[in-house]
Order: structure tokens, then C-alpha cells, then sequence
């Protein structure tokens, strides 16, 4: 187990709408909220810098948006990079569609182990 594996608490930052749980392993990273399901590779540096690539895929409900612009853009599926820093118990990553002009912001709050 290394410095972040464990599962956090995801709060979509941009538009305070909604969360999801998020479960960080070896590398790898899966999660969902209510509409949609997550699944990606993740690497932590020595200084706490967090990056990821996932997929992000529609899998019920609503589609709902978490982009800073485009209120009403919506996607079904999406590839996405995520870059940020963890200092404690806390994770703030900004993201950006890949091949899209899409940014969104994600914070992360461990919540097991703590």
C-alpha cells in the first residue's frame, strides 16, 4: 500500500452539484457517482503531484455537466487527464478532456484508511 491507496471522497469543485467515491490501488483508479462510472491509471511523484489518465463512461440517470464552461455540454464518454497535488488528507486536481476544450475541477478527500 502506498501514500494514497485507499478510497476518497470526490466532490465535482466547478459546480458543487454532486460527488462520487473514488478507490485508488496500486495504480489504478476506478470510482462512480450516481450517473457515472470511472476507471484509470494514476502515478504520485516523491513531492505529492498526482496524475492521471481515465475513462469516464455514462451509465444511468442524467447526464450532467461538470465543465467550467459550457453549462449544457453533456458527454455519454470521455477521456480525461487530471493533474493536481495531495497534501494530507486532501486531493485538488483540475482535469481536462482529452481532444475536447473541456476542464473541470475535482477535489478528493480520503476517507479510508485515514
Amino acid at each position: 500500500m502506498n501514500q494514497v491507496d485507499g478510497a476518497w471522497r470526490a466532490l465535482y469543485a466547478e459546480r458543487l452539484w454532486g460527488e462520487g467515491l473514488v478507490v485508488l490501488r496500486s495504480g489504478k483508479l476506478l470510482g462512480c457517482d450516481p450517473q457515472y462510472f470511472y476507471e484509470g491509471d494514476y502515478t504520485v511523484s516523491d513531492d505529492g503531484r498526482l496524475s492521471a489518465r481515465i475513462h469516464v463512461r455514462h451509465y444511468a440517470g442524467l447526464r450532467r455537466s461538470i465543465f467550467q464552461r459550457g453549462a449544457a455540454v453533456t458527454l455519454e464518454e470521455y477521456s480525461a487527464e487530471l493533474q493536481g497535488r495531495i497534501i494530507g488528507s486532501e486531493a485538488r486536481l483540475t482535469g481536462t478532456v482529452i481532444n475536447a476544450d473541456y476542464e473541470f475541477g475535482i477535489v478528493l478527500t480520503r476517507i479510508i484508511p485515514r
